[in-house]
């Protein structure tokens, strides 16, 4: 877990005023969740310089992208160099799913697989539930 070592390494965090202690509480465990349900859950390679874009041309599925756990599994997939990257959420969310990491966002209540045929004809081997 390099990433979270690091953080504890530097020190301390500034949390910006806009933000509140509680709100700044909750980043390091979705942050935790997320990261040890892709690498850990699923097997992935870490983050590491051998994980940074192991999984290129490979489809994820993360369920619930626009919750907490979602955000940063979407980012950690982008990291590790998934593609595409599909996720489910309210439409609303899309641009800004698009925006940290989501190349498809799926309507929360659409047909998951038939929208996902409809995006890539490879098997989509990883998948996080983030809800």
């Amino acid at each position: 877990l390099t990433f979270f070592s690091n953080l504890v390494v530097n020190g301390p965090v500034k949390v910006p005023e806009n933000v509140s202690y509680d709100q700044a509480s909750t980043v390091p465990l979705a942050a935790a969740t997320a990261y040890i349900g892709l690498y850990k859950g699923l097997g992935l390679a870490p983050l590491t310089t051998t994980g940074i874009g192991a999984y290129s041309n490979t489809p994820i599925v993360i369920i619930g992208g626009s919750s907490s756990v979602g955000q940063y599994g979407l980012q950690f997939a982008k990291a590790s160099g998934f593609s595409p990257i599909i996720t489910t959420a309210s439409l609303k969310h899309a641009e800004y799913l698009k925006s940290i990491g989501a190349t498809h966002v799926i309507n929360r209540n659409s047909s998951l697989a038939a929208e996902i045929t409809k995006i890539t004809d490879k098997p989509v081997l990883f998948a996080l539930d983030a809800i």
